[in-house]
């Protein structure tokens, strides 16, 4: 499964998991504050973000958790 994450280097949106689920991740976020490093990944013929990295998901992850909280 795929989840929303930031990328390491841009800090711009990307995904982290298998790569299955890019699109149902990505196609929900306004392109301009996807990120813009290579290399990239195409699904169905799309461009997107490269996969990011576990750790800033994982942070990510966090923040979310602490605004729904708040």
């Amino acid at each position: 499964m795929c989840k929303g994450a930031v990328c390491d280097n841009c800090s711009k949106r990307t995904w982290f998991g298998c790569g299955a689920h890019v699109p149902s991740v990505m196609d929900s976020i306004p392109k301009n504050e996807w990120c813009d490093c290579d290399p990239k990944t195409e699904k169905n013929g799309t461009e997107y973000p490269p996969m990011g990295e576990l750790i800033v998901l994982l942070m990510l992850n966090e923040l979310t958790d602490v605004l729904q909280v708040a």
